[in-house]
C-alpha cells in the first residue's frame, strides 16, 4: 500500500460492517502487549474488497469524477463559496 489516501477511500466504499467485520477471539502472539490474557486475546477482520454480484445485494456504481471544467469552475469560486483554504488533489497538486 502505497497511497493512503486510496486505501482509505476504497476501504470506505466496499465496506458494510454488518456484512464485513469480523470479531473473534483466540491465540495471539506472546509480544501482543494489549492482550488483556498471555498470548490470547480479540482479532477483528474487515472484507474491505470488492464485492462480487453474488456476495452483495446491490450493484455497487462507477466510481465518478468531475470534469475539468467542473473542477475549474470550484477552483475558481471556492471563496465565493465560503471557504477559506481549498483542498488539494494530494496525486495532481491541484484543487479538487
Amino acid at each position: 500500500m502505497h497511497d493512503y489516501h486510496q486505501v482509505f477511500f476504497h476501504a470506505c466504499a466496499n465496506v458494510d460492517p454488518a456484512r464485513d467485520f469480523v470479531l473473534v477471539e483466540g491465540p495471539l502472539d506472546q509480544l501482543d502487549h494489549a492482550a488483556l490474557r498471555p498470548s490470547y486475546g480479540g482479532k477483528l477482520g474487515v472484507d474491505a474488497t470488492h464485492k462480487l454480484p453474488a456476495e452483495a445485494a446491490r450493484i455497487w456504481p462507477d466510481r465518478i469524477t468531475m470534469s475539468q471544467d467542473v473542477r475549474e469552475l470550484v477552483s475558481r469560486r471556492w471563496k465565493e463559496y465560503g471557504l477559506l483554504d481549498a483542498p488539494r488533489d494530494p496525486d495532481a497538486g491541484r484543487l479538487f
